[in-house]
């Protein structure tokens, strides 16, 4: 009798851990999706962060790099085996933006690396010109970037629409769903504005 109530008591102690770990689960996931809307509300001009081109090795702005369009980016380093499977993958994955509803453009950017490292490794040869390095990390730091590969999506007009960290399997229906989103809300927003008040 006395073992079966000990059995029943570490059953309800296991159930609330079980509901405390869930709990904490959507805090965190919650609070990051916060992170991104404070972004938004913000309205930061990440755009105007500088990084360095691999191939000419000269400082451009992000908004100078995106062109008027919106701006995948996507934090890598040489070291890391996940990152550079995106790496090899992106030149595929360039022409699939480009070639969407809302075309987007694409960003390599090394975290934190000498030069030479990039410029030698093999992953980066097909995207040279796609490459940008964040030599002092300020970039990484202005969107909380915490670990490789992780990827920042920002809208055509600037702003953070999406942070996501960890491999992804196919970035290309999440950038097209997200720049899509961002469109019809640029529509509203026009509605909105012309309607009599």
């Amino acid at each position: 009798m006395e073992r079966s109530r000990a059995h029943g008591e570490t059953e309800r102690r296991k159930r609330r851990f079980a509901l405390l770990m869930v709990a904490l689960f959507a805090v965190h996931a919650s609070a990051y999706g916060l992170r991104v809307l404070r972004d938004r509300q913000l309205e930061l001009e990440p755009r105007d962060l500088t990084v360095e081109t691999l191939v000419a090795g000269e400082p451009l702005t992000l908004r100078a790099l995106a062109d008027g369009q919106p701006l995948l980016l996507v934090f890598w380093t040489t070291w890391c085996s996940f990152c550079k499977e995106q790496v090899r993958a992106g030149a595929d994955l360039a022409d699939r933006l480009a070639a969407g509803p809302v075309p987007a453009r694409i960003l390599f950017v090394n975290l934190r690396e000498p030069v030479e490292a990039v410029a030698g490794d093999d992953a980066a040869a097909a995207v040279r010109d796609r490459v940008v390095l964040d030599r002092s990390g300020r970039v990484a730091r202005t969107f909380e970037i915490h670990g490789v590969p992780s990827y920042v999506l920002l809208g055509s007009g600037g702003r953070a629409l999406w942070i996501r960290e960890g491999l992804q399997d196919d970035l290309v229906p999440q950038v097209r769903l997200a720049l899509e989103e961002e469109a019809e809300w640029t529509r509203h927003d026009a509605r909105r504005a012309e309607a009599p008040r």
